[in-house]
């Protein structure tokens, strides 16, 4: 059974969080003790990380010279 959508919404904001380094000590180790043990959290995690190497390498927009 698939958990629910909430649960999956809390533990993409908690890896998110985790990633950009906004977790206290307590939360941070507890988010990494998850990664570590819990296929769900470490797929999620392995996800967004290439997620964000893949968006890192894409360039910024740039208006048209013409674009007033």
């Amino acid at each position: 059974m698939s958990e629910p959508t909430e649960d999956i919404d809390e533990m993409i904001a908690k890896i998110s969080d985790y990633l950009d380094g906004l977790l206290s000590g307590a939360e941070k180790d507890d988010v990494a003790a998850k990664i570590a043990s819990d296929p769900a959290w470490r797929a999620t995690h392995e996800e967004m990380v290439e997620t964000r190497k893949a968006l890192s390498g894409l360039q910024k927009a740039r208006a048209p010279g013409h674009f007033a």
